[in-house]
């Protein structure tokens, strides 16, 4: 009783504070709330390597959440499925994919699975197989009406083993993307050529990575909702590293647009020197930009950022990620803007008000800065814009790291940090940690098998879901690593006290939103108290979250 005494004078303190507000004074921004993390993959073997989380939210339903990953160590992928909104999760059976490619997940190569929902709810899966003898692998698409009880799987077009052309036969990391309005429409961008440093000399025949094979961009496209596929098309072709050198370009994000466009965004990696002279300070590499306007057949091409000079050997513009407003087309790019090891940090986030012709100057959504003890992508930040238009960015974060490693040149532990939009982009919220225990990198399949890979991000109008590979269950005996999920809900002001949601908690809610912008005695104490009473039992903390609107 006194609690809801508490909650009440709280919500009467609300109300007389807003009435007192001028008209059209400045909203005081409430800091989101973090929910318990959930642990999604339950495998109990000693030794396991997940790793690298992607995640879908169901279309029509937000408390239906999917999401994929993959054990580097076992081979073998995997989709999870939650229609709690995270609370719990259970594993989907496995498509059937022809016997000769029998690995998803390999060292060093990473994983290299994506999910997504169609408009009509049909889940996709796309992951790729590895075949151990011959180390070449491909792409496949299994979709599933029944939330992964059963899939249907299509063999994608390979970019077959062509040495003298530049190619291995190493397809890999795939991405989705379905047409919102056209449920028919199926695009699936890869990267030929994946990872082809780590195969050895017979395999290449000679051949060199990076000056002879080079990783190179494909998307392909269904206009039957994934049973068949027309012929990949090179997305990358003819965008150069300096006018006479084809830099390496990371497998491609695909994105559908609102009027039936399709879209893909890559970066690039540029190294020093020559085949035989590796010397010297690297070109400034680039992010590129890809736009059909005619169902996925041709492509037009543009370069949408390029790098400071490198003072360093190599430069990266490593994977970025993209994400679509539905209300207006806005894009929305994020990267980790890498530069010499010692320059401090920057996560770049550019916009696109036009459909990718024209892009922002690239903003620092980081608020936080540390020096590098590494010169490679280590952050992966990911990218997603909920149906209200709020964009969110999670990324790996080493802020808080109090020490190296023994080589004085890795960081060791790791968080998972947070922002978000709420005006396209113009402004973003301070940074919030989500992890409630930090990453020790120096065990798990970072460090033994070199496997990194982005951050898993989907976003709800009242949440953003995030999900993330973590070691906290391993030791350096075991090198354990596991897929933890949680929320970063932002409720909206107006359902704050409403006694048709299921949220079960209004002073938890008062508490998470709005007390740091109050200076309430005691009842902001009592609040915050019944929020720490609350949160000590995950159960109820995710039950709170309301039902998705549909």
């Amino acid at each position: 009783m006194r609690c809801r005494t508490a909650v009440v004078g709280l919500a009467g303190a609300l109300t007389a504070l807003a009435a007192a507000m001028p008209l059209g004074a400045a909203e005081v921004p409430r800091p989101a709330v973090v929910d318990a993390a959930v642990q999604v993959t339950p495998d109990p073997g000693a030794s396991r390597a997940h790793t690298a989380p992607v995640i879908a939210v169901h279309p029509r339903n937000d408390r239906i959440v999917a999401l994929a990953e993959a054990d580097a160590l076992s081979g073998k992928c995997a989709v999870y499925v939650s229609t709690n909104a995270g609370l719990s999760w259970a594993p989907t059976t496995q498509p059937t994919i022809p016997a000769e490619w029998p690995n998803c997940a390999f060292i060093p190569f990473g994983p290299v699975v994506d999910v997504a929902f169609g408009p009509d709810g049909t889940l996709y899966y796309a992951l790729s197989g590895f075949n151990p003898t011959t180390k070449q692998s491909r792409i496949f698409l299994a979709r599933s009406e029944d939330l992964g009880g059963t899939w249907d799987t299509t063999t994608l077009p390979w970019i077959a083993p062509n040495l003298e052309k530049g190619e291995a036969g190493v397809d890999g990391v795939p991405s989705i993307a379905v047409d919102p309005k056209n449920p028919r429409r199926v695009s699936v961008g890869w990267g030929s050529n994946w990872a082809t440093y780590a195969l050895n000399a017979n395999v290449l025949q000679g051949k060199l990575y990076y000056w002879d094979v080079i990783e190179r961009v494909y998307v392909a496209t269904s206009n039957d909702g994934g049973a068949t596929f027309g012929e990949p098309v090179n997305v990358g072709d003819g965008l150069k590293l300096t006018p006479t050198v084809e830099g390496v370009k990371p497998p491609p994000q695909v994105v559908a647009g609102n009027n039936g466009e399709v879209y893909a965004i890559f970066g690039e990696y540029a190294r020093a020197g020559t085949r035989d002279d590796r010397t010297g300070t690297a070109p400034p590499a680039h992010i590129f930009f890809a736009t059909s306007r005619d169902g996925g057949r041709t492509y037009e091409k543009a370069t949408i950022f390029t790098g400071p000079t490198p003072t360093a050997n190599a430069d990266w513009t490593w994977v970025p990620r993209m994400g679509i407003d539905r209300k207006n087309g806005n894009l929305y790019a994020v990267w980790e803007n890498m530069s010499s090891a010692g320059d401090p940090v920057q996560i770049s986030a550019i916009r696109s008000i036009d459909g990718g012709r024209t892009w922002s100057e690239p903003a620092k959504i980081n608020d936080a800065e540390w020096s590098r003890k590494w010169n490679y992508p280590e952050l992966y930040p990911s990218l997603s814009v909920a149906a209200n238009g709020r964009v969110d960015v999670a990324w790996y974060d080493w802020r808080n790291d109090a020490g190296l490693t023994t080589d004085g040149k890795k960081n060791i532990f790791q968080d998972v940090y947070y922002t978000s939009s709420a005006d396209g982009g113009l402004t973003w919220a301070p940074n919030l940690k989500l992890n409630d225990r930090a990453i020790d990198r120096h065990i798990g399949v970072s460090q033994q098998g070199g496997i990194r890979g982005p951050i898993g991000i989907g976003s709800r109008d009242e949440a953003a879901y995030v999900a993330w590979d973590d070691t906290r269950n391993g030791t350096e005996l075991t090198q354990s690593q596991d897929i933890y999920f949680t929320r970063a809900r932002t409720p909206d002001p107006a359902d704050l006290f409403s006694s048709g949601s299921d949220d079960g908690s209004p002073a938890a809610w008062a508490a998470g939103g709005v007390a740091a912008g109050l200076a309430i005695a005691g009842l902001a104490l009592l609040a915050g108290n019944r929020l720490v009473r609350r949160r000590s039992d995950p159960q109820a903390v995710v039950d709170r979250v309301p039902v998705g609107r549909t």
